[in-house]
């Protein structure tokens, strides 16, 4: 899934995706599309991504819901 359906699906924007990747939360493969390498996330990692804003939305700090 790529990070535009995950954002949808999830309520994440793409920068907060983008910031839990940079941090080690989660890690998405590279696909090649045409001439550019877009994001892709596995089911498991969209669920991770869900967890991690459930709890932001909820004011926990990151390192508590990871």
């Amino acid at each position: 899934m790529r990070i535009t359906e995950v954002s949808k699906n999830t309520g994440a924007s793409a920068d907060e995706i983008r910031y839990f990747e940079s941090k080690g939360y989660i890690k998405s493969n590279r696909i090649r599309l045409k001439s550019r390498q877009v994001r892709d996330y596995s089911s498991d990692e969209v669920r991770m991504i869900g967890v991690l804003i459930k709890y932001r939305r909820q004011g926990f700090e990151i390192g508590s819901a990871y």
